[in-house]
């Protein structure tokens, strides 16, 4: 809880705090309501040769998201998953891509999107995740690994997280039909499918973002 100016909670324990010291027996009433809690933001962006046209144009709108919401936690995957949240701190965007590229040795390689979100629930899931968690994936859903393997992560995902949401920059397309075998497992799994190909896109992802947060 947290000071409110009105509320049907009267706060007792921060009236009597006021009037104790003084030896008063008659104090304004003071109320308290229920403090918001705050969604955490992670985002996961396919970096994979396949997403090569896009992934700039990505890591730059997460670039910006994290700028205005600091709890953002930022991981790209290809082949393995590296998290990439401590670059990302420069006002330079160009000097902090040199330092993800520097980092990110799988970049534009091949997609193993099930192994990486193996990865990523074994190795970081414990200190990223919470219930209260907006877990967003950048991919076009390209996916060279194990099925059984991908549909097994990311139901064990869906289950430890607020929202899960996917963008796919292929969306965009009018002739666009989640037909490849990442989409088509992880479909089931996600509470929005959302375009990320242009700027108007991006807006309706802020948009989302914004009404899931709070």
């Amino acid at each position: 809880f947290m000071p409110g100016k009105s509320g049907s909670q009267t706060d007792f324990r921060r009236m009597l705090r006021r009037s104790a010291p003084h030896g008063e027996y008659v104090t304004r009433l003071l109320f308290r309501k229920r403090r918001k809690k705050k969604v955490r933001l992670v985002m996961l962006c396919d970096v994979s040769g396949s997403m090569q046209t896009y992934s700039r144009f990505l890591i730059q709108f997460i670039y910006a998201l994290r700028h205005e919401i600091p709890q953002v936690e930022v991981g790209v995957f290809s082949t393995r998953m590296s998290i990439i949240s401590d670059l990302l701190g420069s006002r330079d965007i160009d000097a902090s891509l040199k330092r993800v590229a520097a980092r990110v040795q799988d970049w534009a390689s091949g997609t193993d999107i099930g192994g990486c979100l193996r990865q990523f629930n074994r190795q970081f899931s414990r200190q990223l995740l919470r219930t209260r968690t907006l877990l967003v994936i950048l991919s076009d859903g390209w996916d060279r690994g194990d099925a059984s393997v991908m549909e097994e992560q990311i139901a064990w995902l869906s289950r430890r997280v607020h929202k899960l949401i996917w963008l796919n920059p292929l969306l965009g397309q009018r002739d666009y039909l989640p037909l490849c075998r990442g989409i088509r497992t992880a479909l089931p799994y996600l509470d929005h499918f959302l375009p990320a190909h242009n700027l108007v896109s991006l807006k309706q992802v802020s948009r989302t973002l914004r009404a899931e947060w709070s």
